[in-house]
This record gives C-alpha cells, sequence and structure tokens, in this order.
C-alpha cells in the first residue's frame, strides 16, 4: 500500500533521536511517512537531531525539512505552526496521537 498519504504534509514532533540504541518513535514514524509519500516537517527540541532524521528521509528519496519545537512550550508550537495547515500529525513526545485539525489547536497541555 505505498503512497497512502502521498502528496500530504506530515508534522512529526519528537522526531529527533534521544542517543540511544534503537531509533526512536518519532524518526521511525517521520521516515515511514517519508516511504508513504508525505512531505515531513521533522520537529524536535534538538535542531541537530531533527536534521539527522531529514538526511535519513533524504537518502530515502524522501522530502522534509528540519525545525525546532518544544511540544511543552505554547510559544514555540505557534511559531512551529505558522505556514498552513498539516494533514497528519504525530506526536511521540510522550505519546503518539494523529489530528485531524489544524496544528495551531494542538496546546502543550497535551503533550504533558
Amino acid at each position: 500500500m505505498a503512497g497512502r498519504v502521498e502528496g500530504k504534509v506530515a508534522i512529526v514532533v519528537g522526531a529527533g533521536q534521544t542517543p540511544g540504541a534503537t531509533i526512536g518513535n518519532g524518526r521511525a514514524t517521520a521516515i515511514l511517512l517519508a516511504r508513504e509519500g508525505a512531505s515531513v516537517a521533522v520537529a524536535d527540541r534538538d535542531l541537530a537531531s531533527a536534521g539527522e532524521t531529514v538526511a535519513m528521509i533524504a537518502e530515502e528519496g524522501g522530502a522534509a525539512s528540519a525545525f525546532e519545537a518544544d511540544a511543552t512550550s505554547e510559544a514555540s508550537l505557534a511559531e512551529a505552526g505558522r505556514g498552513g495547515r498539516s494533514r497528519a500529525t504525530a506526536g511521540s513526545t510522550s505519546s503518539t496521537t494523529t489530528w485531524g485539525r489544524a496544528w495551531g489547536r494542538a496546546t502543550p497541555r497535551r503533550w504533558r
């Protein structure tokens, strides 16, 4: 079922990687969405880690961009949400959720 999100934009919060032996849920989600055709906005508190995820996606021919965002900060979420709506949003900072609403409606309370 390749291409399930072809032409969509997905924002994945927590898509960097905390050092460790595993790939992490956020990074894995971002890579999978890109494999399925989405352009992925890779968000993480650690911009360098988000950039590593973007590089992994690019190596597979996917489209992604990295930006710094802290899901516990309302100002950070507001800044990250500028530029329109996403069609899929996944958060892996404390739980994985998909919302069918505007990114700007996500609140830091949801991540605590």
